[in-house]
């Protein structure tokens, strides 16, 4: 009874007490399991710390976003009250140009009343500008010298000189040039041989322009430029190109202002743009308020100076020489 009883407690009890591999897989298993449940936990883990990151980045990102938004909006703010004083400063000067214009006119007007300045007599005038005495060379001096002709090739004149309607303030003016409607970037070129006086960009009055001083006293304005490609300073020939047409400043439309003034006076510049070869004396009965006889002497004697510097054969100023010679070609 004893031995069976011993025999029996002897026996395996399980699977585990016969074959030690299944205690092996299942330590195995647990391992595995608790390392894939750390490291999903180091993943989860890194993943927020990652997320963390990043949500620090964008929160940085943004308030840089909004000090730069709000240093743009600075910007503009500054940039917007600038350009307004701008305007007004341009305002003030075309609105200055204009009232010094109307003064000029208006002193004029006074001396000739008070008989300080005498008005124009413009058969006397005429009368003394004697065009059949003056030959080919003087004529082509003059012409290079004074405004003539077209500063753009093709136009259609839109508003005349003299006493108008303001196309945008409604107020009765004076217009002190010809409006000449041409498309944007038409190429404007100089009337005649000069040095440029002014060149200012603006988005009033005027808008681009340009103010180009000439011989003898004489000024023309290129005004609502798109651009233009000379400086301050600058001289210029006839027929170079100084600026493009546009549509810049006080402007309903594309165009090129232009003015033609002799000692600030504005002329009428349609006489000047009809002046040319064929028809000499055109502007000499158009404009009878110049004292064309007197320019024409000085031209004269400025084409005949650098004879004066030298002297004759028998000491005799070749000037002299040259006078004789005339006088006797005449009486022969």
């Amino acid at each position: 009874m004893s031995k069976e009883s011993t025999a029996d407690t002897s026996a395996p009890t399980s699977l585990f007490d016969c074959h030690p591999w299944p205690r092996t897989i299942g330590l195995v298993v647990f391992a595995t399991v608790i390392t894939a449940v750390a490291g999903m936990k180091f993943q989860r883990d890194h993943a927020l710390e990652h997320y963390h990151s990043q949500e620090q980045q964008i929160n940085m990102l943004t308030e840089r976003n909004q000090s730069l938004t709000a240093d743009r909006h600075t910007l503009l703010t500054a940039s917007f009250y600038q350009q307004q004083l701008l305007r007004e400063r341009d305002e003030r000067l075309a609105q200055q140009d204009v009232e010094m214009n109307l003064l000029e006119e208006r002193m004029d007007s006074v001396e000739i009343a008070m008989g300080i300045q005498d008005a124009p007599e413009a058969e006397a005038l005429e009368s003394r500008v004697d065009t059949a005495a003056i030959n080919t060379a003087m004529r082509a001096t003059m012409l290079r010298l004074i405004p003539s002709g077209q500063p753009i090739e093709s136009f259609r004149r839109s508003s005349g000189f003299g006493k108008r309607v303001h196309p945008v303030t409604g107020e009765v003016r004076s217009h002190l040039g010809l409006d000449l409607t041409a498309d944007i970037g038409t190429p404007i070129y100089a009337p005649a041989d000069g040095v440029i006086e002014q060149v200012r960009r603006s988005r009033s009055g005027y808008g681009n322009m340009v103010r180009m001083q000439h011989a003898f006293g004489f000024t023309t304005v290129y005004a609502h430029l798109d651009d233009y490609t000379v400086k301050a300073g600058e001289f210029v020939n006839k027929g170079q190109l100084i600026a493009y047409s546009g549509n810049s400043g006080l402007s309903t439309g594309p165009h090129l202002h232009y003015e033609v003034r002799f000692l600030g006076r504005a002329l009428n510049p349609k006489s000047f743009i009809n002046w040319a070869p064929d028809n000499f004396d055109s502007l000499f009965q158009k404009e009878k308020s110049i004292a064309w006889s007197s320019m024409i002497d000085v031209i004269a004697e400025s084409m005949t100076l650098p004879v004066q510097l030298t002297q004759g054969s028998n000491g005799t100023p070749a000037l002299a020489v040259h006078h004789q010679i005339h006088q006797e070609n005449d009486e022969g």
